[in-house]
This record gives structure tokens, C-alpha cells and sequence, in this order.
């Protein structure tokens, strides 16, 4: 018996079906959730490495390729992306939609741990991540006002900061566009010309393990040899706090 015939001998019965679904869709219509913007995980996993001082080209052959052809081999895989920039190796893996985040993180995490001894040494270890959407930054307030910079920062980073880490809700407080505070030293010629005064005037006994540093009136010092020789004045040396 077809649905048609059905509905035409037993109309009740389809009128009241028919009533039964459309009360179902106005109560799920109105329970239903809406949000602007829904909380979606995508199966993303970051790999970031650092190599101070490193061309793009030393940071592809040594550190990009090695990590590419390790985690190759991860099941799952949508495609792969990598940037190469100086001192820095990005590579962004993007899995399936079906894939488990947590399982491809730990597959990912374990392929580049196999390859951490064929790294250059000088290289920070390798940061593997989840890349969440909902993490991004969602509002950036301006601070201004009649102050320095130093001021502005130790402000932002000391009062507004701290008050909106205990606001409920909030996941991370990033401060951009922070500059932080620069010690240059400069060394004039006559320091130059007094270090190497004395070195000239030093003198190493063959059977001490210490010797003695006379400069001109001043009194003698003890040192160790190597401790002497690599302690080489510069001219000028920055560095951050």
C-alpha cells in the first residue's frame, strides 16, 4: 500500500502525522542553538623550530626538509605547507576532518622527536601545537596618554594586564606592540688603548698556573690563563632585559 492511498483511506491518521512533525519542528526550531560565531576544531598541528642567525636557505636544507619528510608519513594528512624564513621553520599540517586533534598531535609530536639528534645543534627545540581557532584575539584596546613609552608598557603589562586575566571568560592577555628596554655600552679609545696596554705587559710563568698583569701604577692581578685570553673588550654590545 502506497503512502498515497494510505493518506486517502486513513486521512485522519495522515492529518494527524502530519500535525506530530510540524509540533516537533516549532519546539526543536525553538530550542535550537544559534551562535555567531560557533566553536569549530579543525585538525591543524604547527611545527615551529628556531635557528638564530640562519638564512633561509640553511633553515630549509637543515630543519624544514628533515621535518617534512618525518611527519610524511602521518596518517591522515590533508596537505602540508611550510615557510622557511630567517632563523625560524614553519610547517603547518592540516589533517582531515575526520581525524582525531589529540591522536594527530601525539602522531606528530612522536615523528619529530625521532628526528631531534639530526638537527644542527644550535637549534632550539622543535614546538609542535594545535592550532585553535577560537584562540585567536577577539578585542585589541588602545593605550595612550601623556606618558613615555617605558611608562606605557610597565602600565600595560603591570595594572591592565593582571585586571583582565581574572576577568571570567578571558583565555589569554597579549600586549602588542611592546618595546622593551635596550642596554647599549660603548667603550671610548682610552679603554681600548689600556686593554691593550695590558696585554702587552703581561707575562705567562711555564711553571704557574697563574700569572701576573701589570698596566702602567696599577696593582697586580691574578688570573687564570684562559679566563685572561678570552675576555676580549668590544666596542660596542646591546642586549635585552
Amino acid at each position: 500500500m502506497r503512502l498515497a492511498e494510505l493518506s486517502v483511506r486513513r486521512h485522519v491518521l495522515a492529518f494527524m502525522a502530519s500535525a506530530v512533525f510540524v509540533l516537533f519542528g516549532l519546539v526543536a526550531y525553538n530550542r535550537i542553538g544559534v551562535d555567531r560565531f560557533p566553536r569549530v576544531e579543525f585538525p591543524v598541528v604547527s611545527i615551529t623550530t628556531v635557528l638564530p642567525g640562519a638564512n633561509p636557505d640553511i633553515i630549509d636544507a637543515s630543519i624544514t626538509n628533515i621535518i617534512e619528510t618525518s611527519v610524511n608519513s602521518v596518517p591522515g594528512i590533508d596537505y602540508i605547507q611550510s615557510r622557511s624564513s630567517p632563523g625560524v621553520s614553519s610547517v603547518v599540517m592540516s589533517f582531515n576532518l575526520s581525524k582525531d586533534i589529540d591522536v594527530a598531535f601525539s602522531e606528530v609530536q612522536a615523528k619529530v622527536n625521532q628526528v631531534l639528534r639530526q638537527l644542527p645543534e644550535d637549534a632550539d627545540p622543535p614546538v609542535v601545537l594545535k592550532v585553535e581557532v577560537g584562540s585567536s584575539a577577539v578585542i585589541w584596546l588602545a593605550l595612550q596618554g601623556d606618558r613615555t613609552t617605558q611608562q606605557l608598557n610597565q602600565y600595560a603589562r603591570q595594572v591592565i594586564k593582571k585586571r583582565l586575566e581574572t576577568v571570567e571568560g578571558v583565555g589569554q592577555v597579549i600586549i602588542g606592540g611592546e618595546r622593551r628596554r635596550n642596554i647599549r655600552i660603548n667603550l671610548d679609545s682610552t679603554a681600548w688603548r689600556r686593554s691593550a696596554s695590558l696585554r702587552r705587559t703581561c707575562a705567562t710563568p711555564s711553571a704557574r698556573s697563574t700569572y701576573s698583569c701589570r698596566a702602567g701604577s696599577s696593582s697586580a692581578a691574578r688570573r687564570e690563563p684562559d679566563q685572561a685570553r678570552s675576555r676580549v673588550p668590544q666596542s660596542r654590545r646591546t642586549w635585552r632585559k
